[in-house]
C-alpha cells in the first residue's frame, strides 16, 4: 500500500512539473514580454493573496524584496520556506521583504501554511504565476525560482533551484 501511495505521489509531482513546463512554453508563444536581466527595473504585476485580494508588487517598493516562485508539490521549494521564514523574521527590521508567488491553488497553499507556517505573504496564480516567472527570467520553468529586487526596484540577482541559507545570505549581503 505504501509503495502505491509513493508511486501516485511521484506521478502527481511529475504531472505538475510537466504542466508548468507546458504552460511556460505556451506562455512564451502568447506573450510579447522580454525576460528581465540583472540591472533591469522590475516589471509590475498583481496577483491575488490568500484572502482573494489583488496585491501589487509596488506595495513593497523601497524594500529589498526576495521574490520566490514556489509550489506545494515541489520538494525543494518546501525545504526553502523555513529558511526564508526565519530570514524574513530576522531581516524585516532592515527593510527586507520576502514575497512568495505560488504556482498553485489557494486550497493547497492554505493547507500547507496551516500545517507548516510561513512568516511572509504569498500570492498565487497558476498560468499567471507561470507567465510571471518567465517574465522575471525563469527561462526553463523550474521551481523554486528566486529573484532579488533592490530597494531601487532593479533586479539584483536571480537563482534557479533550491537556495541554502548561506547562498541566500551571500546574495542579500551586497544589497543590505
Amino acid at each position: 500500500m505504501q509503495a502505491i501511495k509513493r508511486l501516485v505521489r511521484s506521478l502527481s509531482i511529475t504531472a505538475g512539473v510537466m504542466a508548468i513546463i507546458f504552460s511556460i512554453a505556451e506562455a512564451g508563444a502568447q506573450t510579447n514580454h522580454t525576460p528581465i536581466k540583472l540591472g533591469d527595473k522590475r516589471p509590475g504585476f498583481e496577483l491575488r493573496d490568500l484572502k482573494g485580494q489583488y496585491r501589487h508588487i509596488s506595495e513593497w517598493d523601497d524594500k529589498l524584496i526576495v521574490l520566490n516562485f514556489w509550489a506545494t508539490w515541489c520538494p525543494p521549494c518546501l525545504h526553502e520556506i523555513p529558511i526564508f521564514s526565519s530570514l524574513h523574521n530576522e531581516l524585516k527590521s532592515q527593510g527586507v521583504q520576502f514575497l512568495g508567488v505560488a504556482v498553485d491553488n489557494p486550497r493547497d497553499i492554505n493547507r500547507f501554511i496551516k500545517e507548516n507556517g510561513m512568516s511572509y505573504p504569498t500570492l498565487y496564480g497558476n498560468q499567471d504565476a507561470t507567465i510571471l516567472a518567465k517574465i522575471y527570467g525563469n527561462k526553463h520553468g523550474g521551481l523554486p525560482y528566486t529573484v532579488i529586487i533592490g530597494r531601487d526596484g532593479k533586479i539584483v540577482a536571480t537563482h534557479s533551484g533550491e537556495l541554502k541559507r548561506d547562498q541566500l545570505e551571500a546574495l542579500l549581503k551586497p544589497a543590505l
